[in-house]
């Protein structure tokens, strides 16, 4: 069990989830477990569900942002920027999809943050995430780039 981030902005809820490096982890906790790893601040964490050669996307990346991440050390890079830019994050999943393969999981989700300059911060997103052996090998995240 998680205790996320709590906050004005941000309400404090729980989530079960299966701790990170459980050997038996499906890829739909796996890519759960992701965006907990982040909402706590546990970045570096993240670095134990990618695969060497993970990529993430960003499509709709405000003009500017980088929007394309290769390896590992890129990715985490990446998601630093969340600990920079922000005193409190939170990500909320509400649906999950998983492919008949299994190799494939969608996540539906929301964030709630607080910016260190003030003011909060939220957004809807959709994560595609593709699996190699248990690991993430593909991020998509697709979000509205107008609350940037």
């Amino acid at each position: 069990m998680a205790l996320i981030l709590s906050d004005p902005c941000i309400p404090q809820t729980e989530t079960d989830v299966p701790e990170a490096g459980d050997q038996h982890m499906q890829n739909d906790e796996v890519a759960v477990d992701v965006l907990r790893l982040v909402s706590t601040g546990d970045v570096q964490a993240v670095r134990t569900h990618l695969t060497t050669d993970a990529s993430m996307e960003l499509p709709f990346a405000p003009s500017g942002v980088e929007s394309t991440f290769k390896g590992t050390d890129a990715i985490i890079g990446a998601l630093e920027y969340v600990a920079k830019h922000f005193r409190a994050f939170s990500f909320n999943a509400h649906e999950i999809y998983v492919s008949a393969g299994g190799d494939t999981v969608i996540l539906e989700a929301t964030s709630m943050a607080v910016r260190h300059s003030g003011g909060c911060y939220q957004n809807r997103y959709v994560f595609v995430f593709t699996f190699r052996n248990n690991k993430i090998l593909r991020w998509r995240e697709f979000f509205n780039p107008d609350f940037i």
